[in-house]
């Protein structure tokens, strides 16, 4: 099997609070059942923060943003982490989470 990173690309805006709490078990679970392979979380809400020490998400949402919502900053920063980190022989893996005001629907 061909190793590969996992980038999770998550929404951390303050419309995300009445579903951070479930998130954050089954993020953090996904993360221990690919313990073995680079993770990447960039978590956002109008900044887009990355860390690789330590991908896994806190209970509190306000540790990972909490305020508005913007979808440069995470791309932006995806971009850099695509080119500048993960191998060329790995596969990618990339899930984005994000809930829609305008429908209160939260979108993989």
């Amino acid at each position: 099997m061909r190793p590969f990173t996992l980038v999770g690309i998550i929404d951390a805006s303050g419309s995300m609070g009445k579903l951070w709490k479930q998130l954050v078990v089954q993020w953090n679970t996904l993360l221990q059942e690919n313990v073995h392979n680079q993770v990447y979380t960039i978590t956002f809400d109008t900044k887009a923060r990355c860390n690789q020490s330590d991908p896994s998400l806190k209970t509190l949402l306000n540790k990972h943003g909490g305020g508005g919502t913007t979808l440069d900053e995470p791309f932006l920063k995806f971009q850099e982490i695509w080119r500048e980190k993960i191998p060329p022989e790995h596969e990618l893996k990339v899930i984005f989470i994000y809930i829609c005001i305008a429908s209160d629907h939260l979108a993989i």
